[in-house]
């Protein structure tokens, strides 16, 4: 009897503890359970942001090689330059092919694209392709180099008035923060200019023609919402999660490829934009609306020209920078119209660096009347060129300004109305001595008038 009692008691203990076990099996399940559950959720939202995100980089480096090739940008005016954009827009939505929602709208978008230009042409990197400073053109990797900077050519977005050169498409913040763009312009300006420069020599050492570093810069933010948006990992924190993508591609020549928007390659196409470059020359806006195209103008047109004769008064030749005075300046003027854009101040407001309509432009006081000033204006027969405009009805249209860095410190200027266009037609018509150059009235320079 005593044996079969304690068999019994031996079945119940074993009993209970099963049961225990069983019970402390449920409880290990009841604790991991959530975290295996989130740890899952985890991985799958991982897995679709970085689906979302490889997407969206796709779509960044479609629409950038759409914008590259030769003829679909064109860069002529604000206005064709905003219409070019835009194509390059709804490029992004069809390239995307409903795979993300991105919704570009400006008050509830979701995804912003921004689209800029940056050029730099730095033409010919020595003054003199044989000069010393050209014999290594690693060189001109080093910042510190003493590269020809004259004839530069240097766009981008954050230069003074070149802010067409960008456009935004989409908010321009969201929950996630602000959709600005992350490309520092100056830094890579900088960059392409010495790529440039060591590219143009070795290209001129071959007997090549220069050629500028011209890209296209494409940035797109997209805010990508939780896949599942689970209680506590779906917060305003993390719901939805920004993503950044951007692609910098060089424009491609028209020489290496065929075929456009617009059906001819080589038609009315611009890859620089509306850059007023003028010569430094002038005429009054009296004789201006006086004239029709076509008509035949003194350009040398100064407030003390009178149609011939010498004398010390001022005839109009034109100084961009007003601590330059003598003939070797106008000497680089007459060769590089570049000098207006990256050398011009003016003298009534010396942080003013971009050329236009309503500045003051400083006269050169010096005597100009050599042959090699003649030879430079003859090099200019046939060709259209731009210049400024003075206003001769205004009481201050020539007006003076004190400039400490100057000697005598105080220079003459003249206010700019307008700009047109003219072409130099006959060597003879150039007659220094004689203060007169004359040339062809051609109508307005659209791209420097407001």
């Amino acid at each position: 009897m005593l044996s079969k009692i304690m068999h019994n008691l031996n079945r119940l203990k074993q009993k209970m503890l099963g049961s225990s076990k069983k019970g402390q099996s449920l409880v290990e399940i009841a604790i991991s359970m959530p975290i295996l559950i989130f740890l899952l959720i985890g991985v799958f939202e991982v897995g679709s942001a970085l689906r979302s995100y490889l997407v969206l980089v796709n779509v960044n480096r479609e629409i950038t090689r759409f914008a590259v090739r030769p003829g679909y940008l064109d860069f002529s005016t604000e206005d064709t330059i905003q219409t070019s954009y835009n194509r390059i827009l709804d490029w992004a939505t069809t390239s995307n092919t409903s795979q993300l929602d991105l919704d570009f709208d400006n008050d509830d978008g979701n995804t912003t694209l921004i689209i800029s230009h940056v050029v730099a042409d730095t033409g010919m990197p020595c003054e003199d392709i044989n000069d010393h400073d050209c014999d290594s053109c690693d060189d001109f990797l080093d910042p510190s180099h003493p590269a020809f900077s004259v004839d530069d050519i240097i766009i981008h977005p954050d230069k003074e008035g070149m802010g067409y050169q960008a456009q935004s498409f989409g908010p321009a913040t969201t929950s996630t923060g602000s959709k600005q763009t992350r490309i520092n312009y100056d830094l890579l300006a900088a960059d392409m200019t010495m790529q440039n420069n060591k590219f143009n020599c070795e290209i001129l050492k071959r007997g090549g023609v220069p050629s500028a570093n011209n890209v296209i810069v494409t940035e797109i933010f997209h805010d990508q919402p939780q896949l599942f948006g689970f209680p506590l990992i779906s917060n305003p924190f993390t719901d939805p999660y920004p993503l950044y993508t951007h692609t910098i591609m060089r424009l491609v020549g028209a020489a290496r490829s065929t075929g456009s928007a617009n059906g001819n390659l080589l038609s009315n196409i611009s890859t620089l934009g509306p850059l007023c470059l003028a010569y430094p020359l002038t005429a009054r806006q009296s004789i201006i609306d006086g004239v029709s195209i076509g008509s035949t103008i003194d350009i040398l047109d100064g407030k003390d020209s009178g149609g011939g004769g010498g004398g010390g008064g001022d005839w109009g030749w034109l100084t961009w920078n007003p601590v330059e005075d003598d003939e070797n300046y106008l000497g680089l003027e007459l060769a590089y119209m570049q000098v207006s854009g990256n050398d011009f101040t003016n003298p009534a407001v010396l942080d003013d660096h971009t050329l236009n309509v309503g500045d003051y432009v400083t006269s050169l006081d010096g005597t100009v009347n050599s042959d090699d000033t003649r030879d430079l204006m003859e090099a200019l027969v046939g060709q259209e060129i731009i210049i400024p405009i003075w206003d001769d009805s205004d009481p201050n249209g020539f007006d003076t300004f004190y400039n400490p860095n100057r000697h005598p410190p105080h220079v003459g200027a003249y206010l700019i109305s307008s700009f047109v266009k003219v072409r130099i037609d006959f060597a003879n018509n150039i007659n220094i001595p004689g203060k007169t150059i004359t040339a062809t009235y051609l109508g307005p320079a659209d791209e420097c008038n407001p």
